[in-house]
């Protein structure tokens, strides 16, 4: 469709690093800009900086079109517990390389690859030049929680996961985002909550829907067999055991298959430790559990004592649980600070 002349309805925001001064400076002022986000530290000096961002507020989400420097951006553990970001970033490449670290996986992209990123979750994220020198140039469609992981059969499993641009269905999701951002400054407040809930359907067929998880799984195809299972573990990370033999029971599947279909997770106890260390991050966090000793939340994570789970909570992100929980408390604290008096 060819807009032609017809003005925007849906206004955007750009930016270029001449808004903020010479190249040295607009780093600068991309760092303070996203220091809730992510730690970004440049590969090349800083006065090579680059970028360049169109963003367009489409009611449930935020898409942006963005074209940065190589860099590596971190999210640690001590971030995401001060912070209020818990979303969900759908991304397409679009130029130059990039791969994403989060706990024992690492996935790398390639351009037209559609993947997830979890804000919830630490990670570090690479963004390189591609072979011809280009900058990494990602579409991004910011969604909150709420809207996708309802939809999704492991919701907090889902950080890196990846359709690749070989696949029609990876085909599919990309010619969707980019009529998005064809279209979205003609989109009524209705149109744009309707393309976003459609993206987000879309997302869940490509990376995993909730109802895979059905009955009869066993004979379903890989994909949808690690999906069920991953929703299974992520539904009774708090309450079952989840040992090897029951799973193996309730999939149908010998053990040796079970495994297998856990090996690029670093096997499925890896898998399972992790996401139990996920839930005690969350519940460290929350003020609902300001109660709870270290012992309780080593006890509810299956861990043989606090000094094993301490460590093991340390070696994921990176902090210990008594930081964590400080880190929390100290957010807290200041937003129910009252602000100074502007006439004082």
């Amino acid at each position: 469709m060819d807009q032609g002349g017809t003005p925007p309805v849906r206004p955007f925001t750009t930016e270029t690093p001449e808004d903020f001064g010479p190249a040295a400076q607009a780093y600068k002022a991309f760092r303070d800009r996203t220091a809730d986000i992510c730690e970004p530290t440049l590969l090349g000096p800083d006065d090579g900086f680059r970028l360049r961002a169109r963003s367009f507020d489409l009611g449930a989400g935020v898409l942006i079109d963005g074209s940065l420097s190589p860099m590596v951006s971190r999210r640690p553990g001590e971030m995401i517990a001060r912070g209020g970001v818990d979303h969900y970033q759908i991304n397409l490449k679009l130029a130059g390389g990039a791969e994403i670290t989060s706990g024992p996986r690492t996935v790398t992209f390639e351009p037209g690859d559609v993947y997830i990123v979890d804000l919830s979750q630490p990670n570090v994220f690479r963004r390189g030049a591609d072979a011809n020198g280009q900058d990494s140039h990602v579409l991004t469609l910011v969604l909150p929680r709420s809207l996708l992981a309802p939809l999704l059969a492991a919701p907090d499993a889902a950080q890196g996961a990846m359709v690749s641009h070989k696949t029609a269905f990876g085909q599919l999701m990309a010619d969707h985002m980019l009529a998005l951002r064809r279209h979205a400054p003609y989109l009524s407040d209705d149109e744009c909550r309707a393309a976003v809930a459609s993206m987000a359907h879309l997302a869940a067929g490509a990376f995993g829907q909730a109802t895979d998880a059905a009955p009869g799984v066993a004979r379903s195809t890989r994909g949808a067999q690690a999906a069920a299972i991953k929703r299974y573990i992520h539904q009774n990370v708090g309450t079952a055991r989840l040992e090897i033999d029951g799973l193996c029971r309730k999939f149908r599947l010998s053990s040796a298959a079970l495994c297998r279909l856990f090996e690029s997770e670093g096997g499925l106890a890896g898998y399972i430790r992790q996401r139990r260390l996920n839930r005690a991050f969350s519940m460290l966090v929350s003020p609902a559990y300001r109660n709870w000793r270290l012992i309780d939340f080593a006890v509810d994570a299956r861990f043989s004592s606090d000094a094993t789970f301490i460590r093991a909570f340390r070696r994921l992100f990176g902090m210990t649980p008594g930081d964590a929980r400080a880190q929390a408390e100290r957010a807290r604290a200041g937003a129910r600070r009252p602000l100074a008096n502007p006439a004082a």
